[in-house]
C-alpha cells in the first residue's frame, strides 16, 4: 500500500483500520466516490472526518485519490493513495 511517498505494510494498514474503527462511530464519516475502472486499474476517492485523529485530538479531514491495480487472477497487486488536498 504506498500513501505518498511511503510504502506501508500489514502492520501500519492494520493499525490505521484500527484507529478509525476505534473512533467514536456516531461521529465518524467515510465516504468512497468516483469510481472508474480501466483495464485492471480501479480508481476512487475517499473522503473522511475521523473524530480525535488530527493533532492535538482535533478532527481529522482528509480527502484521498486511490488507484489499486489488479493482476491476472483480479486479486489486488497494489494500492496508491494520494492526499487529493496535496495535488
Amino acid at each position: 500500500y504506498h500513501v505518498g511517498g511511503e510504502t506501508l505494510n500489514r502492520e501500519d494498514v492494520v493499525a490505521a483500520v484500527i484507529a478509525v474503527r476505534e473512533s467514536p462511530r456516531d461521529r465518524r464519516r467515510v465516504e468512497a466516490s468516483g469510481f472508474v475502472e480501466g483495464g485492471d486499474t480501479v480508481r476512487w476517492h475517499i473522503s473522511a472526518a475521523l473524530p480525535g485523529m488530527g493533532p492535538n485530538n482535533s478532527d481529522l479531514i482528509q480527502k484521498s485519490e486511490l488507484r489499486a491495480d489488479f493482476n491476472a487472477d483480479d486479486m489486488i497487486q497494489e494500492v496508491w493513495s494520494e492526499d487529493m488536498e496535496a495535488q
